[in-house]
């Protein structure tokens, strides 16, 4: 068997692992306390404790090791959340844990065995609570239970402290009901508001420490293998553990190895708020970088040293990863991973060790050897593989550009081919022409979003010369484009208006009914290839505005009127005065919040677009208005679905959200899109009220996604 040596913290040495019973192997992990997003550190223990079961699986069997990671969702940050925002605390655990499994889940983190919330376990906090107090280690001082640590003689062990030192330095003001500095809160009344249980000491709540003391007991038992997390928890909270767990269970000895990862930086500097360079997992995952790739990053440093996270790593780990995952397809893993990989992580989880023998392997031969190991470390998987392939759509989409690129050269408009091969260039997407035509292949960086602008653009330029040449044919053409290719409907209506140059004397042209459910169901004929004459489909199209897209380019159009402009002077122009009058449609649906919300909304979100009436909405429910119930929280509800969700779910629920998408006007109104959504399986409140009063608002939040 292979032997696993891991530095121990409480030892401070690099011992050889034994289990207390190789037939089960159990570990701890303290997990979040779930308020907010899991930041870039967050996410370090997750990743060495990820390999770190990898490799007892892999020696033990995948049967015979337990993993728990705990929820920490009653604490006062998140208390004072709810108290700023007006929501329950259940809502926003509940929020918070899904974001947590949708971030860790993107870096290929397998899920624990036991993912336990301590809402769920405050019995066992309040009878290990009482065992202490009988056994002399806690007692009750104004409501309040502390433990006693000098009833502990081995307090500060772990840490390598002294009590005397610990005081020494403290800096806290100490309360008056404690007996000693050092002691620590295991129990504490709860006030109004707050969230409480009833206990032999009044209706109060645990402290965070005794926490995970109770659930890891509960679940491994008073004696178990493994404990740990990032070194910032060494003290106080898991020195608090071992004094707790080893007074209420003498017979037991809590954790037998301690693991502690070191803390991450970034460029150089401690990650901080205050310098501006602080990430949560999120904001990485949503600037295009793969979870993939984070967790090489991660992984390229041994856990017990400071991690440096900087661009230029993520760029040379996306480069590595995109050549290994060339090599690696269609290749069948080994059976097993090569025993130089093993020997590294044996070794104190030499994950950096373990890299580099992947690299000397993807020079050789054995590829299926090569495939085993690296996804012993949790790279080259199918579920962490769709960032380095093209997909349908952006294959199409790129196939669609290089044959406009060649009509361009057929019609020598050499300044368009050229802006498209810089489309190309900007997005990440390489190009090589040959004898048989030309060649693609998506380069380090590739960036999805820039490809859909550039196919964008194009389309929209087709469809403008279609409409000066009255050429249906072409324009409907272009409109069947690839998705990310296709240009907004409130672009086109845009563009119709550039070509007509329409003006608008008075609302009344506006407000004939556009037969929207009929438009759209041509065009999802158009894509099935059963669509009648593209003359009869587009006629409509050339000659009516529907009530609320009329409506919303009007007062467009009355924006630039009070500007004393003549015309507009480009499509671009149009919509971005489109985005503009979206804040004032979203401050009409809210007028009825009353005089605050309406200071809140003009100084923050009228007529300055979507984005920043989204950055008011967390002013308007510090208000206390009950947003929940009103149409203010309907629109925050539609702006997510609108410009997150539904993205979120052509990604996730790719065939099923085409369906959603097709039919994404089953009628007028915020009611149609939302039942469009939920064919997607996207979960949201319902927002029938609004529905019937702020369709304006809604089409200038569908509006803005579909450009």
């Amino acid at each position: 068997m292979v032997e696993i040596r891991l530095t121990n913290t409480r030892t401070r040495k690099k011992e050889s692992f034994t289990p207390l019973d190789p037939r089960n192997v159990r570990l701890y992990l303290c997990g979040p306390t779930v308020y907010d997003r899991a930041h870039l550190g967050n996410a370090r223990p997750v990743l060495v404790f990820d390999v770190l079961v990898r490799l007892l699986r892999q020696v033990y069997g995948a049967g015979h090791v337990t993993y728990v990671r705990n929820f920490t969702d009653v604490d006062d940050k998140i208390n004072a959340k709810a108290a700023a925002t007006g929501r329950p605390i259940r809502d926003i655990t509940e929020e918070t844990i899904g974001w947590y499994h949708a971030d860790m889940d993107a870096l290929g983190a397998d899920r624990p065995d036991h993912e336990p919330r301590a809402t769920d376990y405050i019995t066992q906090m309040i009878a290990m609570i009482e065992n202490l107090i009988t056994r002399r280690h806690a007692y009750v001082a104004e409501g309040h239970v502390l433990f006693d640590v000098r009833s502990f003689p081995d307090y500060g062990r772990l840490s390598g402290r002294s009590v005397d030192d610990m005081i020494a330095g403290a800096r806290v003001e100490v309360a008056p009901f404690k007996r000693d500095p050092m002691d620590f809160v295991l129990w504490k009344p709860s006030g109004e508001g707050q969230p409480g249980w009833d206990s032999p000491w009044g209706n109060g709540r645990p402290g965070w420490h005794i926490e995970c003391s109770a659930m890891s007991a509960a679940l491994l038992g008073p004696s178990f293998d493994i404990h740990g997390g990032g070194i910032d928890l060494q003290f106080p909270h898991h020195e608090n553990e071992v004094a707790q767990s080893c007074c209420a269970h003498p017979d037991g000895d809590f954790a037998h190895v301690w693991l502690h990862n070191e803390m991450l930086q970034v460029e150089g500097k401690k990650m901080s708020k205050s310098l501006g360079n602080f990430f949560t997992v999120r904001d990485l995952l949503d600037q295009g970088i793969p979870g993939e790739v984070i967790r090489f990053v991660m992984l390229s440093t041994h856990y017990r040293k400071p991690m440096d996270w900087t661009e230029a790593k993520a760029r040379d780990a996306e480069a590595v990863l995109r050549r290994w995952r060339g090599l690696a397809a269609g290749i069948e893993p080994a059976a097993s991973p090569a025993p130089a990989v093993i020997e590294a992580l044996g070794d104190d989880l030499n994950t950096a060790g373990a890299i580099a023998a992947l690299h000397e392997m993807a020079a050789g031969d054995d590829l299926p050897l090569f495939v085993a190991s690296a996804r012993m470390l949790g790279f080259l998987t199918p579920e962490l593989g769709a960032w380095a392939e093209a997909g349908d759509e952006t294959a199409a989409l790129i196939e669609a550009l290089l044959a406009a690129r060649g009509e361009a050269r057929k019609a020598r408009d050499f300044a368009r081919a050229d802006a498209i091969r810089d489309g190309f260039k900007s997005a990440g997407v390489e190009v090589k022409d040959t004898a048989s035509g030309a060649e693609w292949s998506l380069a380090t960086g590739f960036d999805a979003a820039r490809l859909g602008k550039s196919g964008r653009r194009v389309t929209l330029d087709v469809c403008t010369e279609a409409v000066r040449q009255q050429d249906p044919d072409r324009f409907g053409a272009a409109l069947v484009a690839p998705p990310k290719s296709r240009p907004g409907l409130i672009t086109l209506y845009a563009l119709n208006l550039e070509v007509a140059r329409a003006p608008f004397q008075s609302a009344e042209p506006m407000l004939a009914e556009m037969r929207v459910q009929w438009w759209v169901d041509r065009l999802a004929e158009m894509g099935r290839g059963t669509a009648p004459p593209l003359h009869d489909v587009l006629t409509p199209l050339w000659q009516e505005w529907g009530s609320e897209a009329g409506a919303l380019v009007g007062l467009a159009e009355a924006r630039r009127r009070d500007a004393g402009r003549d015309a507009f002077d480009s499509v671009d122009e149009i919509v971005a005065y489109i985005d503009a009058t979206a804040g004032g449609l979203m401050w009409a649906a809210a007028r009825h919040l009353g005089a605050k919300a309406q200071q809140v909304i003009a100084a923050q979100a009228r007529g300055a677009g979507i984005a920043a009436w989204l950055r008011a909405l967390p002013q308007l429910r510090a208000l206390g208005l009950g947003l929940r119930h009103d149409g203010a929280a309907e629109v925050q509800e539609l702006a997510r679905i609108g410009l997150q969700g539904f993205a979120a779910a052509r990604r996730q629920h790719r065939q099923v959200a085409r369906s959603a998408a097709a039919a994404l006007y089953p009628g007028p109104g915020a009611g149609a899109f939302l039942r469009g959504v939920a064919r997607s399986g996207l979960d949201h409140p319902p927002v029938t009220p609004f529905a019937r009063r702020g369709s304006l608002a809604w089409l200038a939040l569908t509006g803005r996604w579909w450009i």
